[in-house]
């Protein structure tokens, strides 16, 4: 049966532009092996006219009649009667792009086809058959299964800039250089497509810079919101000092669309509806604007379970229609191309023929990314998918940014101050690019006053950027490199224009009331190399009203800019008394500098109506961490009007505002603060305050009721707002009144509880009636513990080792006042809740929480109550608590017994990539000690089983509560394959008590990063031979070639004593290596053996690879880098063949102080060696040769003329 668990990659096609230029998205059908599939189909909205029916209805005939099938039932993929979605339709329907005779647009095309007890192989022949009919747009069976995404507060975040190598020059894309002519992305939006992002990290919490999008709601999925984070960082994270920089950071917004959200879930039954997500992201982006496509599908070879080979998202043919009519409107977009596959490094080549279907349908207008090494070579890394239709590639390795993704580094264990350091995949690689097309964008907007296409931005990158590495066929594309480009951009526009409003605006527009004046500045930028003389603007406003403002100064001159520099000129524009209200004009600049001119314009709203300006859109709980709302207010500024009432007075929520979502327990205050100034705030305590209560739809509206001047229109007057908690687990805290007396308690039968009495002096203090009682009665805590009570409005402690209560504020505790240790009633043993203002509690069912202090470290705990139907009695049903912060639960009604518990699960292997183990695991114990407090634990006090080959575990003892787990070695074979799991045990004698404890024995996981490497090389002969010349001369080469490694060096010689050594070399010889390429090298042996008869042949040359040849800079672990080589020599004359010897002579011989080459030859070169081979003279280019300076022996002299070349022997008198 098909499941209807998500709308996965139902993808609203935008799609009068694929039907204008007349794409078939037909054909081309497949599913993925094991996964269930939903059936999506686009109709033609004319129908079938031979039926009489729209296509809807024709749809329905056919599958129940014509096919035959039962259990047929259509959804709807979209809110189809939204105000937004029928805007849409209309511009999409009037846009003058449309070709004559397009189907009329409309959301209701798109349907889901939902088949009872339908299998993969019938719905994919229920596809084909759909696509045979003329009312069928398209057909497409799309996986349910989501698959992955493509991976400063106190206390300080340090500055972790240095570790953004991608930032600067080569192997970077140069954002630095953007940076220095002020290209920050000032003016664009940016749209990001995946499950969720942090909007609360400290990198941009306090500008508010990331955002959901309206209308949408992340609901919690395995991803989180960590790879969104990673994404945010790449591009926004702001320039404060501490933790990363982003390459954009002024955009205008970062805005997440999430593809699973509780909306869709409202209006489908099921969260997952990429389409949804992308609907709304067509209506809150506009023309230049960037959206990222930060999500992937299944390709054509699925791979199977683990194993998938994903592609990008426009391989599914509503994404690929919607990607091209969002770039016909003038969004940008940016999509990643997919990582290849999940667990091997294998990528997909989209140039492969079971593509072919994929390629005809065109280019869709995205911007494609795959990725590239990290490195100035910038090879495609393994998983990335390739091939023609990539344009650019971005780092997919070693990309640091912010967020939880498998974080490195959580500042204060604060998931807000988290950040990692090897982001990677195309998940990295495309905001990377993404951020580099918003730079240019920015550019064009604000200095050229025009946007630029995505074919214009595709151009200038992939013509400007640092490119691939030759050898490398597999084709991604070029790096972006920003520097070359904005260079580029610079010479063909030698002068930029902005108009700055000093005022300020919404949107970019200038808003001007009767009677009012703004100042305006006009900077004039020299993108030349030179100083620029002058440059002449002229003003002018167009449009009805004109003649209703005026400018003090139409004719200005902005002198002597310096080279890429700017200048500002400023001038005043003045509305009339009598403008007419809502009018609209545009305020022309032309530009004159030399030849060249540029002209931008700004719109100005004249008597505009009154409008609102908010300072935030978050509320954040306060540190008391109790459900209340810390003390600062949201500000909203009233424009073009003022409140009705006076300063200090409240306006009133369903009369002058209205509210939505307020959580309970929680009030609205908005107070005016002056005339055109109100704050809102919120008060009180809400009752449910964990992470996952967090609220993103605090839906407000100002009302007009509210102003002064009874206006009939109020602009931005709505506005979404966000709560965001502190608390981790779902612990609601149950108020308490003062002074009412006790009430009742039962604990359930069955349950063994314990307690702990505390003692206060001043019981007064606490209980109305000052009696004597001032026992406690709670859960037994270790006597080490700092016992935290939670109470309506304060904590209370319980003093370290002592049975004090420390009473830090008014409140009551909500624990029982006296002890419990078996079933049964206890009267009066809690606070009465039996008041009217708490009738909510009654009858119900909640947990009331406390924490506790462990060894410096908190940890949350509850008990369950149940208050009965008139609030006087309570049930304790059971409790439950982690032990170390951020871990598991535990659960149970007895005393908390000793506990080992372990900071993660999993070893995983170090960036150097050969096998070595790249982090350690902390081990925690409570409740007991280990046998030390220092030193290791020996092989008998611990035992591991299952550990790879090479590697070697210790325990190393930090206190007696603390261990560090740690592996050495290198693991014999650390490909993915490999990958381990271990046992590990901690033994009774490793602890004080002797008895091993809850947790003693674990499993890790040992994870490689990659395929089996098994770094070889191979040698295509261990022979050289001596030339036919019979001059001792080699003309054997031997070819070396590398797996799973690369030579540190491409296309350069190695250096003997740094990159190799030799041994055995015969006398006049000389090793030398000439790499070829990153894997292939070339050994050959130049010079002349002094000794060449065949008795001087040998059988142990040998040559050895060292370090400093490899990118892995270990030549130990490459198999043969150690080669041995035999030389073999043919002639019987160990010192010059006849033949040869009858071209030149040398004379005399013996030799006094000079020596001449004789013969009709050209000489070339001369070098004497003594009888032990070393070289006493050389000479270049004479035939008469000094010998006075050489003492008398034998030597051995070789001759190199231009048709021959030998040795002689020759003795020195």
């Amino acid at each position: 049966m098909i499941r209807y668990l998500r709308l996965f990659t139902l993808l609203l096609a935008f799609c009068f532009a694929s039907i204008a230029q007349g794409q078939s998205l037909k054909g081309g059908l497949r599913y993925v092996p094991g996964k269930e599939h939903i059936l999506v189909v686009k109709l033609n909205n004319s129908g079938d006219q031979s039926r009489g029916k729209n296509s809807e209805a024709t749809l329905e005939e056919y599958l129940n009649e014509d096919l035959s099938l039962n259990g047929v039932s259509l959804r709807k993929v979209f809110d189809e009667s939204s105000p937004e979605a029928l805007d849409f339709e209309k511009k999409v329907n009037t846009s003058s792009s449309r070709s004559k005779g397009s189907d009329t647009f409309s959301f209701s095309d798109y349907k889901i086809v939902k088949i009872e007890n339908a299998s993969n192989e019938e719905l994919l022949e229920i596809a084909k058959e759909l696509e045979e009919q003329d009312f069928v747009a398209f057909a497409d069976l799309v996986a349910e299964t989501s698959p992955a995404p493509p991976a400063d507060i106190a206390p300080t975040t340090d500055d972790m800039t240095w570790r953004q190598t991608y930032l600067g020059a080569d192997p970077g894309v140069n954002a630095e250089y953007a940076w220095s002519l002020g290209i920050k992305g000032k003016g664009i939006k940016i749209g990001d497509i995946e499950y969720d992002v942090n909007r609360f990290h400290e990198e941009w919490v306090d500008e508010g810079k990331v955002s959901y999008a309206e209308g949408l709601t992340p609901i919690q999925t395995q991803w989180g919101h960590g790879h969104g984070t990673a994404v945010a960082g790449i591009m926004v994270a702001q320039h404060n000092g501490y933790g990363m920089d982003g390459i954009v950071p002024d955009a205008e917004e970062f805005i997440l669309f999430a593809e699973a959200s509780e909306e869709a879930d409202a209006l489908h039954g099921s969260p997952y509806n990429r389409a949804f997500g992308m609907q709304k992201a067509l209506t809150q982006l506009d023309a230049g604007d960037v959206f990222l496509l930060e999500i992937q599908t299944q390709g054509y070879n699925p791979g199977g379970a683990g194993y998938e080979k994903y592609v990008p998202g426009e391989y599914e043919k509503a994404v690929w229609d919607m990607t091209k009519a969002a770039s016909d409107a003038g969004i940008i977009v940016v999509a990643t191309g997919g990582n290849g596959s999940s667990q091997t490094q294998t990528g997909e080549n989209l140039d492969a023929s079971q593509y072919q279907p994929y390629r005809d349908r065109g280019h869709s207008g995205a911007i494609m990314v795959g990725a590239g090494s990290s490195d100035t070579y910038h090879n495609k890394l393994g998983y990335s998918t390739y091939g023609s239709r990539f344009d650019l590639q971005g780092w997919g390795q070693g990309v640091a940014t912010t967020g939880e993704w498998y974080g490195d580094i959580k500042v204060g264990g604060d998931e807000n101050q988290a950040y990692k350091y090897s982001f990677g995949g195309t998940s990295a690689a495309g905001p990377m690019v993404a951020s580099c097309v918003v730079a240019v964008q920015s550019f064009a907007k604000e200095r050229l006053g025009r946007l630029m296409t995505a074919n214009e931005i595709r151009d200038l990158l992939v013509q400007t950027g640092t490119p691939q590495y030759a050898g490398d066929n597999a084709h991604v594309g070029p790096l972006p490199d920003l520097k070359a480009a904005f260079e580029r951009l610079l010479q063909e526009n030698p002068i930029g224009v902005t108009i700055h409003d000093i005022k300020g605006g919404i949107n970019n527009d200038i808003y001007l009331d009767r009677g009012e004046t703004v100042t305006l500045e006009v900077e004039v930028y020299n993108h030349g190399n030179s100083t620029l003389s002058s440059a002449d603007l002229v003003l002018q406003l167009q449009g009805a009203a004109a003649s209703s403002v005026s400018i003090t100064q139409n004719n200005l001159s902005a002198v002597n800019i310096p080279s890429k520099g700017s200048k500002k000129v400023i001038f005043e524009l003045t509305a009339d008394s009598n403008a007419p209200a809502q009018s609209t004009l545009t305020l022309v600049v032309n530009t004159t500098a030399g030849n060249n001119t540029l002209t931008v314009d700004k719109e100005i709203i004249v008597a505009p109506n009154p409008r609102l300006e908010w300072s935030s859109d978050v509320f954040a709980e306060a540190v008391s961490n109790d459900g209340k709302i810390n003390d600062e207010a949201i500000v909203i500024t009233l424009v073009s009007d003022e409140f009705k009432v006076s300063a200090g007075q409240i306006l009133e929520n369903g009369k002058d505002y209205t509210l939505a979502n307020l959580p309970n327990r929680l009030k609205s205050v908005l107070k005016v603060t002056s005339p055109t100034t109100a704050e809102l705030t919120l008060e009180g305590m809400a009752l449910a305050h964990q992470n996952a209560n967090d609220v993103s739809d605090l839906a407000i509206e100002i009302l007009v009721a509210s102003l002064k001047s009874g206006a009939t229109g109020l602009e931005n007057a709505s506005q979404i707002l966000n709560i965001d908690y502190k608390d981790e687990y779902k612990i609601v805290y149950i108020p308490e009144p003062a002074g009412v007396g006790y009430g009742n308690m039962v604990a359930n039968s069955g349950r063994t509880w314990t307690h702990s009495y505390l003692e206060r002096e001043d019981n007064s203090n606490i209980y109305a009636d000052g009696g004597n009682n001032g026992g406690i009665g709670t859960l037994y805590t270790p006597a080490n513990a700092t016992l935290e009570f939670e109470t309506y409005q304060k904590r209370c402690i319980v003093v370290p080792n002592t049975k004090d209560l420390e009473r830090l504020g008014d409140g009551y505790l909500v624990t029982p006042n006296d002890s419990w240790d078996q079933a049964g009633n206890y009267v009066g043993q809690m606070f009465m809740i039996s008041r009217d203002g708490y009738r909510d509690w009654w009858g119900q069912t909640d947990y009331f929480g406390f924490e506790f202090t462990l060894d410096g470290e908190k940890v949350m705990a509850w008990v369950k109550a149940t208050v009965n139907n008139n609030g006087t009695e309570f049930i304790l049903d059971e409790y439950a608590y982690n032990s170390t912060p951020g871990g598991s639960i535990r659960t149970g009604q007895t005393e908390i017994d000793p506990l080992v518990s372990y900071e993660i699960g999993v070893f995983e292997e170090s960036d150097a990539n050969d096998g070595s183990i790249g982090n350690t695991v902390l081990v925690n114990l409570n409740n007991d000690t280990f046998v030390r407090a220092s030193g290791q634990l020996n092989n008998t006090e611990f035992t591991v089983t299952g550990l790879p080959q090479g590697l070697i575990m210790s325990a190393n003892i930090i206190d007696s509560k603390h261990l560090e787990l740690v592996i050495t070695g290198n693991a014999a074979n650390h490909g993915v394959d490999d990958n381990a799991t271990v046992q590990f045990t901690l033994n009774d004698n490793a602890f004080a008590s002797g008895n091993g404890p809850e947790g003693n024995t674990t499993t890790f996981s040992i994870e490689f990063n990659d395929n089996a490497m098994s770094p070889s090389i191979s040698y295509s002969d261990v022979e050289f031979v001596e030339a036919v010349s019979n001059d001792g001369s080699i003309s054997t080469v031997i070819n070396v070639t590398l797996e799973d490694d690369n030579f540190s060096s491409k296309l350069v010689d190695f250096t003997e004593g740094v990159e190799f050594s030799a041994a055995n070399v015969p006398n006049g010889l000389e090793v030398n290596i000439s790499v070829t390429s990153l894997t292939t090298a070339e050994i050959s042996l130049t010079g002349n053996a002094l000794s060449h008869d065949d008795v001087n042949s040998i059988q142990n040359l040998q040559i050895s690879f060292e370090n400093n040849a490899f990118e892995s800079d270990d030549a130990a672990s490459v198999e043969n880098a150690q080669g041995v080589f035999t030389v073999t020599f043919e002639g019987e004359n160990p010192v010059l063949g006849t033949e040869k010897a009858n071209e030149f002579r040398v004379y005399p011989n013996p030799v006094d102080d000079v020596m001449i080459v004789g013969g009709a030859t050209v000489v070339k070169r001369v070098e004497i060696y003594d009888i032990s081979g070393k070289k006493v003279a050389s000479v270049i280019g004479k035939n008469v040769i000094e010998w006075s300076g050489i003492e008398s022996g034998v030597y051995n002299v070789f001759v190199e003329t231009d048709k021959s070349s030998g040795y002689v022997r020759i003795i020195k008198k």
